[in-house]
């Protein structure tokens, strides 16, 4: 039988907490916070497959803006939305298995551009203009499409366009 413990982790210390801070680190007052499991004693991330991807395919570390924003967007915004667990859930099923078929194309530098120009630099747009509604709605049109032109699939289809 295995075991899952979830929690929290500050992207700046990396101080681990059993339940969210209200809003920033207690320890060093950052805002950027992700989620975590454990799983049979081994620490699972809660990743932004696509958009680590992305940046790490442009070299960019993986405290980079661009992966602290949307860490931030998911573990503080779209969390706390009446279906925020199960997108998150589902996004997890998903982008695992987009991220791999993307990596097995011979020109995936210009796909993981294509999704930055088109979707991931739009939506950092969006969050810093308190706009996490439309990056919301263009991240599911986005992972609409990926698993749609990859050909991956989810009983779920809680990414469907608005």
């Amino acid at each position: 039988m295995s075991s899952k413990k979830a929690g929290y982790r500050c992207t700046a210390c990396k101080t681990i907490y059993d339940h969210h801070p209200p809003g920033h680190c207690p320890k060093c007052g950052s805002p950027f916070l992700e989620s975590y499991e454990i799983q049979d004693g081994d620490k699972v991330e809660g990743f932004c497959f696509i958009t680590t991807a992305v940046c790490q395919s442009t070299g960019k570390p993986d405290d980079c803006f661009e992966l602290q924003t949307l860490r931030k967007f998911r573990d503080i915004w779209l969390r706390n939305k009446s279906n925020g667990e199960d997108m998150i859930s589902e996004y997890y099923k998903l982008a695992p298995q987009i991220v791999s078929k993307i990596d097995s194309l011979p020109n995936k530098e210009n796909e993981y551009e294509l999704i930055y120009s088109q979707y991931i630099k739009p939506c950092i747009g969006f969050i810093l203009n308190r706009k996490q509604d439309e990056c919301l709605k263009l991240y599911k049109k986005m992972i609409f499409e990926l698993k749609t032109k990859f050909n991956v699939s989810h009983s779920k289809q809680t990414f469907v366009p608005s």
